[in-house]
């Protein structure tokens, strides 16, 4: 017979029947998304079989026995996986694939490009629920909820969270702009606007930045 890919890649080239077979040990490999190996990956099956990958992203279950089993992998910086997996003998092989979240930051950018806003902000949650508090996925969620053509922005949202990044000690130039395009085109405050225009200059100078912060304060003098 020919053993079929299973929706994990459970691959084999036995043909040796398993209903007689005790119990066994159980390889597999995981992956990132970007084809790397996932290194210190925890896996469990039915929650109770532990493994942990190594360096090579490789990993065993121990006295395995064949039936249906539901698998979860974590790990760091990685979207937990959660399958069921058909497990017949000793002699297949699992190959499981993880999503990172640098996987997810690049698609939510992709959407964006593409503006595909519903899709944008799907990848962005999932990052974030994997590493809630990363300032890059904060920020790119504001971006993300911002995006003045986007009909249903939500640049109070966005505002927010800017905010919490500077309250929370990051000091980017990027961060200090966006905030001064919700005040000056969102909250009308252009004073506000100033003020974080004059931050962003003390980070990183930038001509144009300087002639917009001068143009904004001779309107605030007229």
């Amino acid at each position: 017979m020919t053993c079929a890919a299973a929706l994990l890649i459970v691959s084999s080239c036995s043909t040796v029947a398993t209903r007689h077979q005790g119990p066994f040990i159980f390889h597999g490999m995981v992956y990132d998304d970007n084809g790397q190996p996932a290194l210190d990956v925890e896996l469990s099956l039915n929650q109770q079989i532990k493994a942990r990958s190594d360096f090579n992203g490789r990993f065993f279950f121990a006295d395995i026995v064949p039936g249906e089993y539901e698998l979860s992998a974590t790990g760091k910086n990685l979207e937990t996986l959660k399958r069921s997996v058909y497990v017949s003998q000793s002699t297949e092989v699992l190959y499981l694939s993880m999503v990172s979240i640098d996987g997810l930051y690049r698609s939510c950018i992709a959407s964006l490009d593409a503006k595909a806003w519903g899709a944008a902000d799907t990848y962005i949650d999932r990052a974030l629920a994997v590493s809630p508090t990363a300032p890059l996925l904060r920020y790119a969620k504001a971006v993300s909820l911002s995006v003045p053509s986007r009909p249903d922005r939500k640049w109070q949202e966005a505002d927010a969270l800017l905010r919490s990044l500077t309250a929370d000690g990051y000091d980017e130039p990027a961060i200090y702009l966006l905030l001064a395009d919700i005040c000056q085109y969102d909250r009308e405050d252009m004073e506000q606007a100033v003020g974080f225009l004059e931050h962003y200059l003390k980070l990183e100078y930038d001509p144009g930045v300087e002639e917009r912060m001068k143009s904004l304060l001779n309107s605030t003098t007229m």
